[in-house]
This record gives structure tokens, C-alpha cells and sequence, in this order.
């Protein structure tokens, strides 16, 4: 898989996103950041000059600043939305 930059962040190619939201990532993604499917993950969306995004998971959330808004969020944290 490709690298932006040395040491950076992996491109994987193009993701499609299905009627339902749902997010088909790829097989190298998933295995790289030991994702079992189905699972709940966090899409973050990246700067506007990169017009990326990140998908990360509550658990790796947990030692970073942005946590505090799952932890102020229990629906959210708990992926419920209606």
C-alpha cells in the first residue's frame, strides 16, 4: 500500500459508500488496523486543504483529546442515533 509521505499516512484507493452509509473499506485497511467486520468506527472529517478524512475507533480514541467528546456523549460513544 502507498504512503503520502515516508513513515506517514496509508492510501488505500477508493472506498464506496453504500445506500445505508455503510462503508466498504479494503481488505489491506482492515487488516493493517486489525478491524473485524462489522464493526462501529469514527469518521473524522481532515482539513480543508487536504479534503481527507480519518476512520479511526472509540478504543484508539481513548488516549487522545478528542475523546472528551465521545466521554460527554454517551449516545454518540454508544453509536445510537434515532
Amino acid at each position: 500500500m502507498p504512503r503520502l509521505v515516508k513513515g506517514g499516512k496509508h492510501v488505500y484507493g477508493w472506498s464506496e459508500v453504500g445506500t445505508a452509509g455503510n462503508i466498504a473499506d479494503h481488505d489491506e485497511a482492515l487488516e493493517e488496523y486489525n478491524l473485524k467486520t462489522p464493526c462501529n468506527v469514527v469518521l473524522l472529517s481532515g482539513s480543508k486543504r487536504s479534503g481527507g478524512f480519518a476512520l479511526t475507533t472509540a478504543t484508539l480514541l481513548k488516549n487522545s483529546r478528542i475523546y472528551a467528546i465521545l466521554d460527554g456523549n454517551p449516545r454518540l460513544a454508544g453509536f445510537q442515533f434515532t
